[in-house]
């Protein structure tokens, strides 16, 4: 899409230069993709700066002077460059073909669906074998591997917890994205899988087990046979590497990393990136040893 295009749906976009994009993200996605995003304050420029998947801007007045144009295929200026950014993508979201066709949901003969179970009758997959619980929610934009599990009163596909303020209201963003459970993974009770914001998908990988409870929010991608249990929260972003254990009540920050075969302990809050085969403790979390040697220096 080009930008002159963009600003003939939204208004309040100059085009300082004109050129094409493929999809939209915030700042902080990395994705490869020629993307759209906007910047509305300096302290940001970094961000932007170090984001090479950004082809094209959408900034205020006052920050033209201070990015280089000559790195974009597409620049345009505007007073709310955030309010235009989410107005075109749920313009976009109506394109039906910007992120994606819609088409009739495909339900595997042999899975097994409960019959208090909702399915969205489109843009769902289900696989073979797999099993669908008394209760559970599988909205749209959803793909279900085969040999599942989805226990009961379990939601996938909702809309992740992305708004922002403008004139005295909050504006909720609708989502784009998938959300995709990979072969052989359990889900437990009353877990919430939320879909990515925009093309990004979230993603269960193979092997993977969820206790009750578990809330992953969108953009998150857990990999094979990680252990996660109950009632820990997965923040927007966070990634985590295959066989790592997450503990029961766990709070992992957006956009954190989680290395292989890394553990994150019972309760612990974890705002800064886990190396594989580590394990961390604590509110905020710490290395494991050091927290222990901490608690028996004040006993």
């Amino acid at each position: 899409m080009w930008l002159s295009e963009a600003s003939k749906l939204v208004a309040g976009i100059n085009v300082v230069k004109d050129g094409e994009f493929d999809d939209l993200e915030l700042l902080a996605t990395d994705n490869g993709r020629q993307v759209l995003s906007f910047i509305e304050k300096s302290k940001y420029l970094a961000e932007l700066n170090a984001n090479e998947s950004i082809v094209s801007l959408l900034c205020t007045p006052s920050l033209i002077q201070e990015i280089n144009i000559e790195k974009y295929s597409s620049v345009g200026v505007c007073e709310t460059p955030r309010l235009a950014f989410f107005q075109l993508h749920h313009l976009l979201l109506e394109d039906k073909h910007f992120y994606g066709i819609t088409s009739p949901s495909q339900i595997d003969s042999s899975a097994v669906i409960h019959p208090t179970a909702y399915i969205a009758k489109e843009n769902v997959i289900i696989g073979r074998n797999s099993i669908i619980g008394p209760n559970v929610s599988i909205l749209a934009r959803v793909e279900i591997g085969s040999d599942c599990i989805i226990g009961a009163g379990t939601v996938i596909g909702g809309d992740g917890f992305e708004a922002f303020r403008y004139d005295n209201k909050v504006i909720s963003v609708k989502h784009a994205g998938w959300a995709r459970i990979r072969d052989h993974v359990e889900i437990h009770c009353n877990c919430t899988i939320d879909r990515g914001l925009f093309s990004e998908d979230t993603i269960i990988g193979e092997h993977s087990k969820l206790d009750n409870l578990v809330h992953v929010a969108h953009n998150v991608v857990i990999g094979r046979r990680v252990l996660v249990a109950a009632a820990a929260m997965f923040s927007g972003r966070v990634t985590v590497e295959d066989d790592s254990w997450i503990g029961p009540g766990c709070c992992l920050t957006n956009g954190m990393h989680i290395g292989r075969g890394a553990s994150v302990s019972i309760g612990a809050v974890a705002t800064r990136s886990v190396d594989d085969g580590q394990t961390v403790s604590g509110n905020f979390a710490i290395e494991h040893s050091k927290l222990i040697a901490f608690i028996k220096s004040i006993r």
